[in-house]
């Protein structure tokens, strides 16, 4: 984990599945509004819980995801470098994360005012099918 501190990286996937993401959120501790909770399979944030919502069929229909942009991994480390980490509660979250970053033209706008610090967003999604049918930004903000 040494070399995280060295070089830029993105992390994509959770930290179930993502020895870097469970590293980066541990090391962010309560700096982060939105907490992960691997055991329970959800988010909590602003005093609410969130969990993927499934139809009869078992297909996923509602899902969440976060994004972690940081300036520095070590804020005290002067070689430190950026880091972006993306997970959703399932793939289906995650993929429209990472579509999020480069195509949610409100959440560019939402993070503007942040761009110069670290900041997270966290995003809800609903899906027919498989198919994303609609996105709603949770809450975007800096990481203090």
């Amino acid at each position: 984990m040494d070399q995280l501190q060295k070089d830029s990286f993105v992390s994509l996937g959770g930290p179930k599945a993502n020895g870097v993401s469970d590293h980066v959120l541990s090391r962010l501790a309560d700096r982060l509004p939105v907490r992960y909770d691997a055991a329970e399979g959800c988010f909590f944030f602003g005093g609410g819980q969130f969990r993927a919502a499934y139809s009869p069929s078992g297909l996923v229909t509602q899902d969440y995801g976060l994004i972690i942009r940081l300036l520095k991994l070590d804020r005290n480390g002067p070689d430190a470098k950026p880091a972006l980490v993306v997970f959703g509660l399932h793939g289906h979250g995650t993929e429209q994360a990472i579509k999020a970053i480069t195509a949610n033209a409100h959440l560019a706008r939402t993070l503007k005012p942040h761009i110069k610090q670290d900041l997270f967003a966290f995003l809800k999604f609903d899906f027919v099918e498989h198919k994303c049918i609609k996105s709603e930004i949770i809450g975007a903000n800096s990481i203090p």
